[in-house]
């Protein structure tokens, strides 16, 4: 009788520890859908800052690396993509933990991809404007921001478009934009080269619109980095600790310490920027938080 115990506690330990492992799986599952599950996850709703933020392929390589130390399997309902994944009943499938960094690497090739097109399709924009100049409503509106987009733009595509190549992207291939249009990869080449054009020609127009616009905060005698950073956001107010008041008079902002930003994401965090002075040098500090309350208290 003692034996017949024993046997059934037995038993019942080993199924408590099969249980916990398919949790573990459908947890790891349920973590990588994210990423395995591309068009619903990286479609129509990524935006270029997005695209150029590649911290999330990152958080699948380390969710990777953590399911490795751990070994097994994961399952879950959207893992079939993988070339190696096995039916697991109710339509769920399983991927071996050795093989989980094809999804991640996907998932970057598919930002990337994405990104791609988003140059291609600004060096169109660009031949247009080429094509039309820079009238007076051009120039009045040009910013430090648009110039350094600019400058980001015709830096990234050729070193983006060769990297693709490097890895075996065929130069006749049609790429797919973030709403599944497709887009010639061999379109590349003129974009970048019409975003290099239209970037020296841009940073001309900005460095003389510059000049026009430093006149009133050089006027009450600001200079230095200050000066450069409140004609980067000429027209823009800047908050004053607390983030209650606000101005974009060069003399409210002249003698400041301290100027905010506020900025919410589309996940509605809140980012508080602070430009720290020490006369007219700066340090940028960065905080976020995930409610007003106390983005306002973070705001010092």
């Amino acid at each position: 009788m003692i034996r017949q115990m024993a046997a059934v506690t037995v038993l019942l330990v080993l199924g408590g520890a099969g249980s916990a492992q398919a949790d573990k799986a459908e947890d790891l599952g349920s973590e990588l859908e994210q990423y395995s599950n591309l068009e619903a996850n990286v479609g129509s709703y990524v935006d270029y800052d997005r695209v150029k933020d590649k911290r999330a392929s990152d958080k699948c390589d380390q969710l990777v690396a953590k399911a490795l130390k751990a070994g097994g399997e994961a399952v879950g309902y959207s893992l079939n993509d993988h070339p190696k994944a096995e039916p697991r009943g109710d339509r769920r499938f399983a991927v071996k933990v050795a093989d989980l960094g094809w999804f991640c690497e996907r998932y970057r090739n598919r930002l990337d991809e994405i990104e791609m097109t988003s140059l291609i399709e600004a060096g169109k924009r660009a031949d247009r404007s080429l094509a039309q100049g820079f009238d007076d409503e051009t120039r009045k509106n040009m910013s430090g921001d648009a110039a350094k987009e600019h400058q980001e733009f015709a830096t990234r595509c050729p070193v983006l478009s060769g990297a693709m190549l490097a890895r075996g992207v065929a130069a006749d291939a049609t790429l797919k934009n973030a709403a599944n249009k497709p887009i010639p990869f061999a379109d590349a080449k003129a974009a970048c080269a019409s975003l290099s054009k239209y970037n020296d020609a841009y940073q001309v127009e900005w460095k003389a619109q510059f000049a026009v616009l430093s006149k009133p905060y050089a006027a009450v005698g600001i200079k230095g980095d200050r000066l450069d950073l409140l004609v980067y956001y000429h027209g823009m107010e800047f908050y004053f600790p607390g983030c209650k008041t606000s101005s974009a008079e060069p003399k409210k902002l002249k003698s400041a310490k301290a100027l905010f930003q506020w900025l919410t994401d589309s996940n509605d965090v809140i980012t508080i920027r602070k430009f720290a002075f020490k006369g007219d040098s700066y340090k940028i500090i960065e905080k976020q938080f995930y409610t007003e309350e106390k983005a306002y208290k973070g705001c010092k």
